[in-house]
């Protein structure tokens, strides 16, 4: 159809555009003249102009010179193309009292304000046309994608519509203009999730939105469903910035940055679930855990108000294995989470015999404080019984000491030397300290660790005054 209107050749179309003509360019006696090249623009135009402006619908039809002689049945047809010269029409004003105001005309006699270049012709019929974008019979897997198929299109072509109907098997939309006769109605396939486009019309009689107005806003779900896959299997995905990129890039379409964001929080909850929803799987989980791993214990507590509170896993197989064969030997230690929520991770390790890292328990908490360290060693006593075989090991952190005291008063608490080490640069100076206190860490005997202390106290006495409470 294109082609045939602006005798053009098809192999230069590959990156053609086009959009419509607005109303403006019609009505306003400064706009640019309109080429009517055949039949069919004709009557399109024709009807147009009596739909909405009825008091300027008389008609003179002119041939151009060029064409003196063309056949009645070829005259009459508004569906063939005369290939001589265009045919041009020209809205004649009604009589009036007035004195008519003047009207430009082009060297060939034809009204100017109402002739306009092909090539702007060409370059504004994409904004009025959308044949392109869908067409009538196309299939669409789901609701969730013909939806967002006019969405997209309605942002990148700067328009708006209405949902007339939607339901399971419906979803009817027409132009928000009411005298446009843009719509689409698409049905579901029976006993399937596949929808169909029953009926299209595809031109767009209407004024488009200017470019000072923003077109319909695609919806979060939408522009969170395009970009969902960029999110699985990675620890970050796209940022805002990239979205608007990738939103512009591929689409066609611009967004603002709160979309951007809105859209992302959208796709990372779809790919990795709702922490709500998650925290609500708690007791569903650790029970299907118990059932999976016989000799596990798990437990959960909730605070006053029924919020998630504390959490202890402990798998059989690793409680088993410490107590059959494991150094009674454990390191615990506590880390901050960065979800949405916060708190902290909860460990108990241990070392197997090739030096491996053992995990025993994993737990989750509010924060690491008194309560949550006593509930946490409580929880561990339930399986791994106190006494003076027993060691623990961890940073200096009040509330675990107090926490050891309660719950295993008969088990020895050493400090952790990567903690300790980093606290002696922290607060000591002295030249090869650090490296004497690891030495001092690392002796067997307690004459080596004398010997190495010594020389530790000599370089700084504060040290030495610590192991002694002095």
């Amino acid at each position: 159809m294109v082609v045939e209107d602006f005798d053009m050749e098809e192999d230069g179309l590959a990156d053609l555009e086009l959009s419509y003509l607005p109303t403006e360019l019609i009505n306003t006696s400064t706009s640019p003249p309109v080429i009517i090249a055949n039949d069919r623009q004709l009557k399109n135009f024709v009807g147009y102009v009596k739909k909405n402006n009825p008091n300027e619908a008389d008609f003179d039809l002119n041939k151009s010179p060029a064409d003196s002689s063309v056949d009645e049945e070829e005259s009459n047809s508004l569906n063939r193309r005369d290939e001589s010269a265009p045919v041009f029409a020209e809205t004649q004003r009604k009589k009036k009292k007035e004195k008519p105001e003047a009207v430009e005309v082009d060297e060939d006699g034809y009204d100017a304000d109402i002739v306009i270049s092909e090539k702007e012709n060409i370059d504004n019929m994409s904004k009025y046309s959308l044949l392109h974008v869908v067409k009538k019979g196309q299939y669409f897997e789901n609701k969730t994608l013909l939806k967002a198929t006019f969405e997209i299109c309605a942002m990148k072509h700067n328009f708006d519509y209405q949902v007339i109907k939607t339901d399971r098997k419906v979803r009817y939309l027409r132009c928000a203009d009411d005298a446009c006769n843009w719509s689409v109605r698409a049905e579901c396939l029976k006993d399937s999730t596949f929808f169909m486009i029953k009926k299209y019309v595809g031109q767009h009689t209407c004024t488009p939105s200017s470019k000072s107005k923003a077109g319909k806003t695609a919806s979060v779900k939408t522009i969170g469903s395009l970009i969902m896959h960029k999110y699985e299997g990675v620890k970050e995905g796209p940022k805002c910035n990239d979205i608007i990129q990738i939103m512009r890039g591929d689409h066609g379409c611009e967004i603002s940055k709160s979309l951007a964001w809105d859209a992302r929080e959208y796709s990372i909850n779809a790919v990795r679930g709702i922490p709500e929803r998650s925290y609500g799987k708690i007791p569903k989980y650790l029970h299907m855990l118990r059932e999976a791993n016989p000799g596990t214990h798990s437990t959960y507590e909730m605070d006053g108000k029924g919020r998630f509170w504390y959490l202890f896993i402990a798998f059989g197989k690793s409680i088993r294995g410490f107590n059959s064969v494991m150094r009674q030997v454990i390191v615990i230690d506590g880390s901050f989470l960065k979800n949405k929520y916060k708190g902290v991770l909860i460990v108990a390790t241990a070392l197997d015999g090739n030096s491996n890292l053992y995990p025993i328990v994993f737990g989750v908490a509010d924060s690491e404080n008194d309560r949550s360290w006593q509930w946490f060693l409580t929880q561990l006593k339930v399986f791994i019984a106190d006494n003076l075989h027993l060691a623990f090991i961890s940073d200096r952190h009040g509330s675990i000491v107090k926490a050891l005291e309660k719950v295993y008063p008969s088990a020895i608490h050493g400090i952790c030397i990567h903690h300790l080490l980093n606290n002696v640069v922290t607060y000591f100076h002295g030249k090869g300290l650090v490296g004497l206190v690891s030495k001092a860490s690392k002796s067997y005997r307690v004459a080596d660790f004398e010997k190495t202390f010594a020389n530790v106290c000599n370089i700084s006495p504060a040290i030495g005054k610590i192991p002694t409470g002095g």
